[in-house]
């Protein structure tokens, strides 16, 4: 069996703690609490993202059923921004997490393209001429 760099093993334990991964290290207790702690939780499915959540929230032992009840009472919210991901933040974080995504998207996160002007004026009429 070949060693690992002991560099290598510091830096995956420091990512299993950063995402929350290490029993004890943050103190999140419910999915809301993993959403704010992370900003967002993304994945392709929405099983996916919920068992994320639950297994963050609730020390290893995943509960599906509380991070759907918090779905339906929006203490946590869903997003798609980009297609094909699915993405779950607390309700006052999402207009962070967008900004987040759409300078992550292959556009480079610039703006999009103005609208047109509209072709009517102040009052709502079509200029003449």
């Amino acid at each position: 069996m070949a060693t690992v760099d002991p560099e290598i093993r510091m830096i995956r334990a420091l990512r299993l703690r950063a995402q929350g991964l290490v029993p004890g290290v943050r103190q999140w207790r419910t999915a809301p609490d993993v959403a704010r702690g992370m900003l967002a939780m993304q994945a392709q499915d929405a099983a996916a993202v919920r068992f994320g959540l639950s297994l963050r929230a609730s020390r290893m032992r995943p509960d599906d059923a509380a991070v759907l009840a918090d779905l339906a009472e929006r203490r946590i919210v869903r997003n798609r921004p980009a297609r094909g991901t699915l993405q779950v933040a607390a309700p006052e974080d999402l207009p962070l997490a967008q900004r987040v995504a759409h300078r992550a998207l292959p556009c480079g996160g610039e703006e999009a393209a103005p609208r047109p002007r509209d072709l009517r004026d102040h009052d709502g009429e079509r200029p003449s001429g």
